[in-house]
């Protein structure tokens, strides 16, 4: 059974808040970490908050929603997972 992961990332100094769906989270960061790394330093590659759905039509529909939001509601969300914005790629 595929999982389906809804993701923020985020910039080094709370700057940019980047929302994406991907149904291989390890990958995708890994990918995103080494295309932005040389090129833009300060880019969102910190992992601040996911969540796992089964069903691929409603994470779209939850990334999109996600993506809609003001930025203070983003922002209250990812403190609802993880207040420190610690990157939690670490925990893999």
């Amino acid at each position: 059974m595929d999982c389906y992961y809804v993701f923020i990332v985020s910039s080094p100094r709370r700057g940019t808040l980047r929302t994406g769906l991907t149904c291989d989270l390890p990958h995708r960061l890994e990918r995103l970490r080494g295309e932005t790394s040389a090129a833009r330093p300060g880019a969102a590659t910190r992992l601040v908050y996911y969540e796992v759905d089964l069903d691929a039509e409603a994470a779209t529909r939850r990334a999109r929603q996600i993506r809609h939001w003001s930025r203070d509601r983003r922002e209250r969300l990812v403190d609802s997972m993880n207040p420190q914005r610690d990157d939690l790629c670490t925990r893999w």
